[in-house]
């Protein structure tokens, strides 16, 4: 599986380095960011597989980052951590497509948990929408596939007849050119009188032969 990455967007600088070592400890690839507009910025940059995010941000709430992110980013998962938890708060990152919600000071390790999970779902999620992607583009290639035989018989199937008919009319013309040059030959010996029997059988023979009629 490909390293995720994880952007933390925190305005303590401590909080951000410290929890960023620990990550690249953990064999996670890390941006950080100091401020809602900085973390933004860095999500139109690079691709990111989870935010974590405060709420207490400098410039704007982290809930309204957390909506920026989903409106731009939906596959990006997001968890919320904040020291001043309210129920509220809980709910509106929940509404606004938080994975998890975490109350500062939490433990290392149920944070290590909740993106451990978050990860495998984000990256699950974007796995199934990259198949139904290749799905789509298959359905669309055997569309065309269907489409271009379907014209194809459609052009073959006259251009068959065409060429039916034009071998039928070069048999015609070829037959019609023999028995002309027999019928030229047949009147040069009418007209010197030295017509015979065997010319005038030759012509019928001929006429009867090419089915002129």
């Amino acid at each position: 599986m490909e390293i995720a990455f994880i952007l933390i967007i925190d305005d303590d600088p401590n909080l951000r380095k410290t929890l960023a070592d620990i990550l690249k400890v953990k064999g996670y690839a890390t941006l950080t960011a100091k401020d809602g507009a900085e973390g933004l910025a860095c999500m139109r940059e690079n691709p990111v597989n989870l935010a974590l995010i405060d709420i207490g941000l400098p410039d704007i709430s982290g809930l309204d980052v957390l909506s920026g992110i989903k409106t731009d980013h939906p596959s990006t998962a997001v968890i919320i951590f904040t020291g001043n938890a309210t129920i509220e708060s809980a709910i509106e990152a929940t509404n606004r497509g938080a994975f998890s919600y975490l109350v500062k000071p939490y433990e290392i390790e149920q944070l290590l948990l909740q993106i451990r999970r978050a990860i495998e779902k984000q990256q699950a999620e974007q796995e199934q929408e990259e198949l139904q992607v290749r799905l789509l583009q298959a359905q669309k290639l055997e569309s065309v596939g269907q489409l271009a035989a379907g014209i194809a018989h459609e052009i073959n199937t006259p251009a068959q007849f065409i060429s039916a008919n034009i071998d039928f009319l070069n048999q015609a013309f070829e037959e019609s050119a023999q028995l002309i040059v027999t019928l030229l030959d047949l009147s040069a010996s009418i007209k010197k009188g030295t017509v015979t029997e065997a010319e005038i059988k030759k012509n019928a023979t001929l006429v009867e032969h090419f089915d002129w009629d």
